[in-house]
């Protein structure tokens, strides 16, 4: 059976939890709202490769003020992150604590002010004794020139995957996700070919997703397509889920995650750091997540999979398809976009 490509490359992973997932809010600032997101945003970080616009599925960075207390929001052993050999050691203003629970989830902050970790949660690193969800980890740091934040994330040291954090931060979002355009166009531009298609045609979804109090567009967390002639079904399938990611490879040695550097992609010299890519005029942010574009890392090629293709339209009978999508943000809200059209060949 013939599928469908959308213009470059989706992400294809699977649920980290599974079933019925982690149900749990996190909070890094306990009472205190989380005031917005930085890097999950579509604004330009022109420092890094490309333009990239940046994404860390590895973490998500919460802004808040400088010497707002953070506390650990699961239950397990507090430790000092360990980098592989090759890697830029931490600086004064990424001080980070790390929190490994007896279900092999790892949390990790980052930007911590180092001089407000308290002695007695230092004992329990010095001792490896278990702190509570609620344990002070200190203040947040005062950067010369950043924002003040807290670079948050977490991993399966079982499953060696990285998680992203967003799904279970506790923020407010009622809103749906936006749907510019479904565009159906052929193999050389993006002018839309209308209700009749022939030859070899691809699809491309503009769509972005919007939070409460927020004013820059989000990317989408989940895109759910279906195609469908007459009744019979030709393809359903989730096309891009920002769940999870692997490990670095050198994580598979064990299953402690003692190592943070294999698991956060804050580190771009290793070349899988995680970029949006956004295409020259377009208005929005359509499906499509790459590293690097041009050159993806050999750890995640069999995680950015472009679909076979394109729509070869030629190997199926001419007549009425249905293509929905269906898109989702990270707190479940959904918009859907439908369109008909006709294979004439």
């Amino acid at each position: 059976m013939a599928r469908v490509v959308w213009v470059v490359l989706a992400v294809v992973v699977r649920s980290v939890f599974g079933g019925e997932g982690l149900q749990e809010k996190w909070n890094p600032f306990l009472a205190e709202p989380v005031k917005g997101f930085f890097n999950l945003s579509l604004s330009p970080n022109p420092g890094y490769p490309h333009g990239g616009f940046m994404l860390h599925l590895g973490a998500v960075d919460l802004k808040q003020d400088a010497g707002t207390p953070v506390y650990a929001v699961r239950k397990g052993i507090p430790s000092w992150p360990k980098l592989r050999e090759g890697i830029s050691k931490l600086e004064t203003w990424t001080t980070t604590i790390q929190i490994r629970s007896d279900d092999g989830i790892l949390t990790y902050f980052m930007h911590l002010d180092p001089n407000s970790i308290p002695k007695t949660l230092l004992a329990d690193i010095e001792a490896k004794r278990p702190v509570e969800a609620g344990t002070l980890l200190g203040t947040l740091y005062k950067h010369d020139v950043l924002a003040s934040h807290v670079h948050f994330g977490a991993a399966d040291c079982r499953k060696h995957l990285r998680i992203n954090p967003q799904p279970f931060v506790d923020y407010v979002d009622t809103q749906e996700p936006v749907i510019s355009a479904l565009t159906v166009h052929n193999t050389e531009d993006r002018k839309d070919l209308g209700a009749t298609v022939s030859g070899d045609i691809q699809l491309t979804l503009n769509a972005h997703d919007k939070i409460d109090g927020q004013t820059n567009l989000f990317p989408l967390h989940r895109v759910d397509l279906e195609i469908t002639f007459g009744k019979a079904k030709l393809f359903s399938s989730s096309v891009f889920d920002s769940s999870s990611l692997p490990a670095r490879p050198t994580a598979a040695d064990d299953d402690t995650c003692e190592y943070l550097s294999d698991y956060d992609g804050y580190n771009i010299t290793l070349g899988n750091s995680l970029y949006r890519w956004r295409a020259k005029g377009d208005s929005d942010q359509p499906i499509a997540l790459t590293a690097n574009k041009e050159n993806i890392p050999e750890e995640l090629k069999g995680w950015f999979q472009p679909f076979p293709g394109p729509w070869q339209t030629t190997k199926f009978p001419n007549g009425a398809y249905t293509i929905k999508v269906k898109t989702f943000d990270a707190k479940g809200n959904h918009k859907d976009i439908q369109r008909s059209i006709k294979i004439a060949n």
